[in-house]
């Protein structure tokens, strides 16, 4: 007897390579995926700006990116000798503005490049709602802790998602024509407006998703949050907090990932990679032995059949 209930996800037109380029954007679980894939050595690269979790936000830094927008000394705000900007999250802030400004718009530049060779886009949603400044009404990347009371908090309409969601994918396909774009939503629930309100927010974005991939051709949809909801309904697959995934659980989508988005030969060179990095972490009792001689020698066996396999493969990054 299976006691849990199976989510169906139909199998995509084409699979993930380790010759392709990944780009990773939105909430914490992006993360996950990220270092996980960057761990079976494919080309990655997440979230550049810091974790993002509303399409709002997520739409603004995909445009900057496609645009190569110059960010500039006013972009930024001065706090506790900290400077910090609104667009992105607290990973691009410093206490020497001019190096951050330098810092920031090679970030940007470095990104447009990764941008235009990425063939796999993946946008994860963490909430529908937003955090909009109100002499302005930007929507805001970060709070970075600012008084609550300059900002206007709201939930966006799933015909406000839906257009944020559809820009990001025609920018995305602007600088890369061929893109297969995918759209997830973040299983870790925001409940600190209360778990009614929590479930709007994650209805609200898969609705929109759901009007994307009708209408978008290159548009598919992973469903990490199904997954959770069904296939892992049970507290020993989140963390302490009772919020964010666990390592086993992680491990359970990144499973069901794998068997949905990579073909055998790439799963198999996975395997192999995992074989080796799980060898190169063995610490021996006794380093001098014969035994660990003969260990070390058919470790460095499989690295030369691995890179003789997939020379294209980074193995110094193993």
């Amino acid at each position: 007897m299976l006691y849990y209930t199976p989510v169906h996800i139909t199998p995509p037109p084409v699979t993930i390579s380790h010759h392709d380029s990944v780009f990773l954007i939105g909430s914490c679980f992006t993360t996950h995926i990220a270092e996980k894939l960057k761990g079976n050595l494919f080309n990655v690269m997440a979230n550049p700006f810091g974790v993002l979790y509303n399409p709002s936000s997520i739409e603004q830094s995909i445009a900057i990116i496609k645009n190569k927008r110059t960010i500039h000394a006013s972009d930024f705000f001065v706090e506790d000798g900290i400077y910090k900007s609104f667009l992105f999250h607290s990973k691009l802030a410093d206490t020497h503005l001019d190096s951050l400004i330098v810092n920031t718009n090679q970030t940007i530049s470095e990104t447009h490049v990764f941008f235009k060779k990425s063939n796999w886009f993946f946008i994860t949603l963490g909430t529908a709602y937003v955090y909009e400044l109100k002499d302005s009404g930007e929507t805001v990347a970060n709070c970075h802790k600012q008084n609550p009371n300059i900002f206007n908090h709201r939930l966006l309409s799933v015909e406000e998602v839906t257009n944020k969601l559809k820009n990001s994918y025609h920018q995305i396909l602007e600088l890369s024509p061929e893109a297969n774009i995918v759209f997830t939503v973040s299983p870790v629930r925001h409940l600190k407006l209360g778990a009614h309100l929590n479930q709007v927010s994650k209805s609200t974005l898969l609705i929109a998703i759901h009007s994307i991939i009708n209408e978008c051709k290159r548009a598919l949809y992973f469903p990490s949050y199904e997954i959770f909801m069904d296939e892992l309904r049970d507290y020993r697959y989140y963390a302490s907090d009772m919020l964010h995934p666990s390592d086993i659980g992680i491990e359970h989508v990144w499973n069901r990932f794998s068997q949905l988005f990579f073909d055998k030969q790439t799963q198999e060179l996975n395997n192999q990679i995992t074989e080796i990095k799980t060898a190169l972490r063995h610490r021996p009792l006794f380093p001098e032995s014969e035994s660990f001689s003969v260990f070390k020698k058919q470790l460095e066996q499989k690295i030369n059949r691995l890179k003789e396999k997939a020379p294209f493969l980074n193995i110094e990054n193993i």
